[in-house]
């Protein structure tokens, strides 16, 4: 009987001593991960942000070049149309056929024609 309480205290201590030295071994590393996740989450979203705004830059300077660039065609369409007596319909047809974008411009049509 005394042996048998012997045995299951000294299996009581035993255990008690896994188990701390498991947390002992664990809560460092839990410690460690978490705080590697938190910067490389911040330095992903900080990364993104900083692709995301050159992105952004760059669509826009596309945007303004793309209008710039059409808007002078226009302006030249507009010059021909007013110097030239000759045949505006032809080249009403001739700039809409080489720009896409302007069958949805209803202006040029109606000032020109009527």
């Amino acid at each position: 009987m005394l042996n048998s309480l012997i045995k299951n205290k000294g299996q009581s201590i035993r255990t008690k001593l896994i188990v701390t030295f498991i947390v002992v071994a664990l809560a460092p590393l839990f410690l460690m991960s978490w705080f590697s996740f938190q910067h490389v989450s911040n330095s992903l979203e900080k990364s993104a942000h900083t692709e995301l705004g050159e992105l952004s830059s760059i669509g826009k300077q596309f945007a303004d070049i793309w209008f710039a660039e059409h808007i002078k065609d226009l302006y030249l369409l507009n010059d021909q149309l007013s110097h030239s007596q000759l045949n505006k319909q032809l080249l009403i047809d001739e700039f809409v056929a080489r720009y896409d974008f302007v069958n949805e411009i209803h202006i040029i049509l109606s000032r020109y024609l009527w």
